[in-house]
């Protein structure tokens, strides 16, 4: 993993120096910082990237990566905000935006809207994802809404049958429900 980062990030620095002006090179470049653990310069090459060009959905998600590592909840979760504006048919940003709003700043139910959110655009997209729904089901857990939450870990198994964390997940509900 760390040589494969190396290279990463002498490849993403060169493309940085043939572009200064290329902010998709620089946003790739902080993420590679920021996996590596070198904060102080994921932010502010993530920053220029934004600065570069705002209308780049991938430079408010590698932005938002960076503050998210940063334990900087509210302001990722303003940069995958901007990121969805952007690309509104992105789950996976809206997961980010659920799992901060979760994890960092402590408000189960916005984090249910969105990832609710996700559900639906999977839904009406044809996409049977279940990541949404083990991630609703995770929150109604942390909240001690068992019947919910088991509700949701099905949902995530009937999408995904063979996903053995989602069996473990649905098994620790039961258990913390004492079913």
């Amino acid at each position: 993993r760390q040589e494969l980062l190396i290279e990463a990030e002498r490849e993403a620095s060169r493309a940085f120096q043939l572009d200064p002006q290329n902010a998709m090179a620089l946003a790739f470049y902080a993420e590679i910082l920021s996996d590596q653990q070198k904060w102080t310069q994921a932010e502010k090459y993530a920053a220029q990237a934004v600065a570069l060009d705002p209308n780049l959905m991938d430079t408010h998600r590698v932005y938002a990566y960076v503050l998210e590592s940063l334990g900087k909840y509210n302001s990722a979760i303003q940069q995958y905000q901007e990121a969805v504006r952007l690309s509104p048919n992105l789950t996976f940003l809206y997961i980010r935006i659920g799992q901060n709003f979760r994890e960092g700043i402590r408000n189960p139910d916005r984090a249910l809207d969105y990832f609710d959110q996700a559900a639906r655009i999977n839904e009406q997209l044809g996409v049977p994802n279940p990541l949404p729904y083990v991630e609703i089901a995770r929150t109604y857990s942390q909240l001690g809404q068992f019947f919910a939450a088991s509700i949701n870990a099905e949902k995530a198994l009937a999408l995904d049958p063979t996903n053995a964390n989602t069996y473990g997940q649905l098994g620790l509900i039961y258990r913390r429900a004492r079913n």
